[in-house]
């Protein structure tokens, strides 16, 4: 078996369509690093996600394998031999099959080297959205061959790839529901979107869907392939069926986004030693190192407020089940941002954005003016706390013109005063009594 699969390797195309998957799969990966740095389920998921392409490439590989036979007139040379169809075709579906899956792994092996220096935590889960999508590459593969045989044409191959990548990418969108109520069949499709953040995994349930219908997609792929009369073509189309019997019920409506859950084992905290208490989710404790100092130094500058902070904290999400963390007076919560070394960018931003999340209201506003006023007061405060104008926001030249008139004007009040008008900001934010922006301009009434 060794030998035939060596002999098709070298006659066949399978070392092209694998080089092909190899080089487009690791472009993909590294065209976008932010998606999965310091995350190997954030790598495994944007792989899948790279089906859109990859598995269109695959697709139209196999039609390709089939017209180069045919081109090449050795189909009927083969078929001359009293060997059933299947026996004959089998090596060459299952040598190019083979390396377009050796392919996909490789490219992601390819990205596991720039993960695994950084990453701070491994779930469970990603051996398994790695290996359905592996997997994926058999039916594509084998449905492309049995589509080449039936159309051996010179734009099969091409053909295929351009409807099956507008098809992956194009049926989620047609059937989005506003409200959530997405078609199951939705999630049929190997590809996944990009993860919701870094505390999510895929649910057991999606991949046991998965496998069961892939599984019955490469059986119709390759007893189309092998099918020689319609009967039997009919026959061969059966497994689609049954998959779909199987694999539906299993899977949720709410289209890509119900494919993930919550992962109680990313969000467990990770604290630094010493006081002030200084957390990371556990996904994120190779950031430890680096918040720690610039948190504590916020800390430091915010024990001028009244009932100040005494921690920060890393927030969870409120999304897929995860518990709600409401806003208190001792906690200050920030999300992590960092660069894909997985460092943080700033020890000076990060530092602002500390001072200025100590001011973030417990409450809901429906007042838009309201929210653009409370974060130009929350500003302004980082910046009286830090002694210096308030930094440029490139985003919000409007806001820039108010904060740096409402800083003047606080710097230039008697130091008591300006003490009394920001602590009074501080009782506004925890009791969501009267707006910041007033409070902090013209005193508490």
């Amino acid at each position: 078996m060794r030998r035939i699969l060596r002999t098709e390797l070298r006659r066949s195309s399978a070392l092209g369509v694998g080089l092909v998957v190899l080089v487009i799969g690791m472009g993909l990966l590294y065209l976008a690093p932010g998606n999965w740095a310091g995350s190997w389920m954030g790598l495994a998921v944007t792989h899948r996600m790279d089906l859109i392409l990859l598995w269109s490439l695959a697709l139209a590989g196999g039609a390709w394998q089939v017209r180069r036979e045919r081109r090449s007139r050795v189909d009927e040379l083969f078929a001359s031999v009293a060997r059933p169809r299947w026996q004959r075709l089998a090596p060459t579906a299952v040598a190019v099959a083979l390396t377009a899956v050796v392919a996909y792994l490789a490219a992601f092996l390819a990205g596991a080297v720039r993960v695994a220096p950084t990453a701070s935590y491994y779930p469970p889960g990603t051996p398994l959205v790695l290996a359905v999508g592996a997997l994926s590459m058999i039916p594509a593969v084998w449905i492309g061959m049995a589509v080449g045989r039936a159309l051996p044409y010179l734009v099969t191959a091409p053909a295929l790839a351009v409807v099956a990548a507008m098809g992956l990418l194009g049926v989620p969108i047609v059937f989005t529901d506003p409200k959530g109520h997405d078609p199951r069949f939705v999630l049929l499709s190997p590809v996944l979107s990009t993860p919701l953040g870094d505390l999510v995994t895929v649910a057991g349930r999606i991949h046991v869907a998965h496998t069961v219908w892939l599984v019955c997609v490469a059986a119709a792929g390759f007893g189309l392939l092998v099918a020689t009369t319609r009967r039997g073509a009919a026959l061969a189309a059966t497994p689609v069926l049954l998959g779909a019997a199987v694999a539906l019920p299993m899977l949720p409506t709410g289209g890509n986004e119900a494919a993930f859950r919550f992962d109680p084992a990313a969000a467990q905290l990770v604290c630094a030693e010493g006081a002030p208490r200084v957390c990371v989710r556990k996904v994120h404790a190779r950031l430890l190192p680096d918040v720690t100092p610039p948190a504590r130094q916020a800390l430091a500058l915010l024990a001028k407020l009244p009932e100040p902070p005494t921690a920060v904290v890393e927030a969870g999400t409120s999304y897929f089940g995860a518990p709600s963390q409401p806003y208190t007076a001792d906690t200050v919560q920030f999300y992590a941002t960092f660069d894909v070394r997985v460092r943080l960018r700033s020890a000076d931003e990060f530092v602002q954005d500390l001072l200025t999340d100590a001011f973030i209201r417990p409450c809901d506003r429906t007042d838009p003016d309201d929210g653009e006023h409370s974060y130009v007061a929350r500003r302004v405060v980082a910046a009286w706390l830090t002694g210096k104008a308030p930094a440029p926001d490139p985003n919000d030249r409007a806001g820039d013109a108010m904060a740096k008139r409402a800083y003047q004007e606080l710097v230039a009040l008697p130091p008591a005063e300006q003490r009394a008008r920001v602590a009074a900001a501080r009782r506004a934010a925890l009791t969501c009594e009267g707006k910041l922006y007033e409070v902090l301009t013209e005193g508490a009434r």
